[in-house]
């Protein structure tokens, strides 16, 4: 394939992603929203309620989003704007993905807020003030995901310009991006949490071609912690399976990321048992339930050397900080 035909299976491969991830979004926040691209076109349907469509439009120009979506571009640091509409219960957002301070998207949303004023046009697609910030707080998660994405395409598409191989790197970002959308997809799902769950370490497993990965829920005295789902690559020895359940790392209280390389220096009994169960590296996240350590998700390595990289790092830490927004969610509904 030329380079201008993959750029341009690129950009219609990373589009129908957007537009699910979008899709799935703004059904879970019960909003509006559309996304564009670092030049300000619209690249994704507006997404939302059909039947609330044509109402949205006799309250709201979209000439306000791409207005917003511009100002938030021009801004060096600023990664959400929020703005007021004539209307007091009409809100509407930009959030926005910099790569090297550089715009790469920006997703636009309108929200129907029925806490902020009285006689509230009747929409479909509502929610409320609070229920709307922590949609946002969700899609900022997903787009630090994502951002990991832009980098790899930023740098992909240097090398092309310098006439250099790069599909590898053109690979890494196209799997990124399915990753994302597999997790996005997950959001709303009704299936039981512990289908959710293994979903997720399946794709983040695959995604991250590691071991294993487990999710550890900790017991209410804080003493112990139990496995919840779990997840192992294709021909893993039940053997080999047995001993990694056995691993500390799952175990371990954490209230921030614990990441031990296989290059890095961990304190003596970390490094002990990682030689005893013939770990090479292990990542360790927290999800924070009520305020304090309720779960925690491992990641592990233990056929080869393996040094995690910061891309690796921020992607599985934000892909756990969704993950804590499906349990939060599900908590709550239950």
């Amino acid at each position: 394939m030329e380079r201008n035909e993959q750029s341009m299976y690129n950009d219609v491969f990373e589009n129908i992603h957007l537009q699910k991830m979008q899709d799935k979004l703004c059904h879970v926040g019960k909003v509006f929203g559309c996304c564009y691209n670092k030049t300000g076109q619209r690249i994704t349907k507006l997404s939302g309620q059909e039947q609330d469509l044509e109402l949205l439009g006799s309250y709201f120009m979209q000439e306000q989003w791409l207005s917003l979506s511009q100002r938030i571009r021009e801004s060096e640091m600023e990664e959400l704007l929020v703005e007021d509409t004539p209307y007091p219960w009409l809100k509407i957002a930009a959030v926005d993905i910099k790569t090297e301070l550089e715009s790469s998207i920006v997703w636009v949303f309108a929200a129907v807020l029925t806490d902020e004023a009285d006689n509230v046009p009747e929409f479909v697609f509502s929610t409320d003030r609070k229920s709307f910030y922590s949609f946002l707080d969700l899609v900022v998660q997903v787009n630090r995901m994502l951002a990991g994405h832009y980098a790899s395409k930023v740098s992909a598409e240097a090398e092309s310009r310098r006439n250099k191989s790069s599909e590898q790197e053109m690979s890494q970002m196209l799997r990124r991006l399915s990753a994302t959308t597999e997790i996005v997809q997950l959001l709303d799902r009704d299936d039981a949490i512990e289908t959710i769950y293994s979903e997720f370490l399946k794709i983040i497993g695959k995604y991250m071609m590691i071991s294993s990965a487990k999710i550890y829920k900790i017991t209410k005295d804080m003493e112990y912690a139990e496995i919840v789902s779990d997840w192992y690559t294709e021909g893993l020895s039940a053997d080999r399976r047995a001993t990694l359940d056995r691993v500390f790392c799952g175990g371990k209280l954490v209230d921030k990321p614990y990441i031990a390389s296989s290059n890095t220096v961990v304190e003596p009994d970390v490094r002990d048992m990682m030689y005893e169960r013939g770990v090479k590296a292990t990542a360790v996240f927290p999800i924070m339930l009520n305020g304090k350590v309720g779960m925690t998700v491992l990641f592990s390595e233990e056929r080869k050397e393996r040094s995690w990289s910061v891309e690796d790092i921020r992607f599985m830490n934000d892909a756990v900080k969704v993950l804590q927004s499906i349990t939060t969610k599900r908590i709550q509904k239950h």
